[in-house]
């Protein structure tokens, strides 16, 4: 998982929409490790919508089972540093 040592900074904040918070990169990490050993197959499939200004990123993501997530990002000397992870299951197709 290299990609998040690449982009995020090493004091990131990710929220969630049930309002929970992980800070650190370390945390973080943790945190995808353990998505994905509780949904193995859980690998994402598509972008189809990427928004970028000045410093904000918004993706939308699509996965397995008609799922879909987006993430918006604060990017800050080329880090993420404050982000927001928004899942949707048996969401509408994007894309």
């Amino acid at each position: 998982m290299t990609l998040f040592s690449d982009i995020h900074s090493q004091d990131v904040m990710v929220s969630d929409m049930a309002g929970n918070v992980i800070k650190g990169l370390d945390q973080h990490l943790q945190w995808a490790k353990n998505a994905v050993a509780f949904h193995p197959d859980s690998k994402i499939v598509s972008h189809p919508i990427t928004i970028a200004a000045v410093n904000w990123t918004a993706v939308t993501n699509t996965l397995p089972g008609n799922v879909a997530m987006m993430t918006l990002a604060y990017w800050e000397e080329g880090w993420q540093n404050n982000k927001g992870i928004f899942v949707f299951a048996n969401a509408f197709s994007i894309g």
